[in-house]
């Protein structure tokens, strides 16, 4: 006798079937074959735009500054250091201040978290922000050693090394003068 050919769909299912038997025979035996649990996916960090910062900016809630054009952009975003920093000009009347008391609405309308916003007053007047975002949170981030832990003698009337800012540099202060001693 001739045996008849199956129709192609035959092939198909049982193809299907051995890919799915030998999944089950080659798994683990706490392993699930397929999981379709909830997923955790991990947020993506979009770079530090200047568009992004001054929308954040008019988010904050200030009556006089609701549109990003009237923040006017003095230097691009640029690395600094362990972040990226940014300047801007803020409109007539909305100090520096304003955005510093409110640094965790800022930080929430940049999507980032609050130990790597650190908005300050720049040099020029009150209005002068100069923004630093750093890449990682502030207490997490790796300290540079002490300079002064193998310095042997101290002279307290030069300024020495005492602290660090939001950017891991040392600050530098003369206790002596100080009233710390």
């Amino acid at each position: 006798g001739v045996i008849p050919r199956p129709p192609d769909w035959v092939w198909w299912i049982l193809g299907g079937g051995l890919v799915v038997l030998f999944g089950l025979l080659g798994r683990k035996e706490d392993q699930k074959l397929v999981d379709l649990g909830p997923r955790v996916v991990k947020s993506v960090e979009l770079p530090l735009t200047a568009p992004m910062v001054m929308e954040s900016l008019c988010a904050l809630g200030n009556a006089k500054m609701k549109v990003p054009d009237d923040i006017r952009l003095l230097m691009d975003p640029h690395r600094d250091g362990p972040g990226v920093r940014i300047e801007l000009e803020l409109p007539r009347g909305v100090t520096a201040s304003f955005v510093m008391e409110r640094r965790e609405e800022l930080a929430a309308a940049l999507r980032r978290e609050l130990g790597t916003v650190w908005p300050s007053v720049g040099r020029r007047h009150p209005g002068h922000l100069v923004l630093f975002v750093s890449d990682q949170v502030m207490a997490q981030a790796e300290q540079e050693p002490w300079p002064l832990l193998n310095a042997g003698e101290v002279d307290i009337f030069t300024a020495i090394p005492l602290f660090t800012n939001q950017r891991g540099a040392w600050i530098k202060l003369s206790i002596a003068y100080a009233s710390i001693i």
